[in-house]
């Protein structure tokens, strides 16, 4: 095999590799539905039939049997969003906000803004050292549905209006404004709201001041599975992923599956083998010209290797011309024989 058609197979092979890779690796980034590890979300979403939002947003949901998840918001999307999501939860629909010292805050005050209803934030860690898991920057607190184990979230601040406290940590924690693992004086010290439930219309705007309680790692834990279960309602649960970033990974890996989802139409499938072979003959097809020459088969003797090995160190050269030369020497070298 010449020295080109070696590299170009590498490079085809390596192509498939790459997207094999791509299509067979599972993601890896934190609050992603399809993410088996540690900071994915796998668990829930297999527990609650989590899916992602319809290709036309919230008009594709009945907002009476729908609730929507945003869950570590780190980007804003669109000026259109905060009407369509007032519009969804008025008729119905339930809205859930698992904030992680991200964009949530600014979320949920452009939603409550001029309903009346007002929360934020406290954006410092919440600490507590006796109720705790492992850490005190792992708060137990307490729900309706048992204690949730909180990883490094925060509290709510500023709740006004028709609302509910779902969660409170304890009359222990505190927030750890200068975050140097103790408490100090002049720190708020607790009982604080870590999650409530805001009235809107026929539906209502859930805050959440800790998204790690939904990832695989502590979803398991005490009774954060159980907590999450009664905020969904048994409804269709959605999860709203256009407020994170993601990774060049994994647009690359969405990339490949949309292409490969190609595959599914019969006539894609048809042109993609006959172009296969059609390239499978053109990456040979030089090595066949140089063997062949007006239709008589030049004889690999030294002459014709050392012209061979000529034409894979000087691709560019013309290979008719390098047949006839092959030819010639070979034709002189007979003439010489006799």
């Amino acid at each position: 095999m010449r020295l080109r058609n070696a590299i170009i197979w590498g490079l085809i092979m390596s192509a498939i590799a790459c997207v094999a890779f791509l299509a067979l690796t599972p993601p890896s980034d934190d609050f992603n539905i399809a993410n088996p590890y540690w900071n994915g979300l796998s668990s829930m979403a297999a527990d609650l039939d989590l899916r992602a939002m319809p290709s036309a947003g919230f008009e594709g949901m009945a907002p009476g049997d729908s609730v929507v998840l945003i869950i570590g918001p780190d980007r804003w999307t669109s000026d259109e969003f905060v009407p369509a999501v007032r519009s969804f939860v008025q008729e119905g629909g339930v809205l859930v906000i698992m904030d992680d010292f991200g964009w949530g805050d600014s979320i949920i005050k452009a939603l409550l803004q001029e309903t009346g209803l007002t929360a934020s934030f406290t954006q410092e860690w919440l600490a507590d050292p006796l109720y705790m898991h492992m850490s005190q920057y792992y708060p137990k607190v307490e729900t309706a549905a048992g204690e949730v184990v909180m990883d490094y979230g925060t509290a709510l601040t500023g709740l006004s209006g028709d609302y509910v406290v779902l969660a409170n940590s304890s009359a222990f924690s505190y927030m750890d404004m200068d975050k140097n693992g103790r408490y100090d004086n002049l720190e708020p010290v607790g009982p604080f709201p870590v999650a409530a439930s805001f009235s809107y219309g026929d539906g209502k705007i859930v805050a959440v001041a800790d998204p790690s309680i939904a990832i695989n790692s502590l979803y398991g834990l005490e009774g954060n599975a159980a907590f999450i279960a009664s905020l969904v309602e048994n409804r269709t649960a959605y999860l709203d992923a256009g407020h994170r970033s993601p990774t060049v990974l994994t647009e690359a890996r969405s990339a490949v599956t949309g292409a490969l989802s190609s595959f599914y139409i019969p006539e894609v499938r048809y042109l993609t083998a006959l172009a296969g072979i059609l390239a499978v003959f053109a990456v040979d097809w030089d090595r066949k010209a140089f063997r062949w020459s007006r239709g008589n088969r030049v004889g690999m003797d030294a002459a014709g290797e050392e012209l061979e090995r000529a034409a894979e160190e000087h691709p560019d050269w013309d290979r008719a011309t390098l047949a006839r030369i092959a030819e010639d020497r070979r034709r002189n070298a007979g003439e010489g024989a006799l």
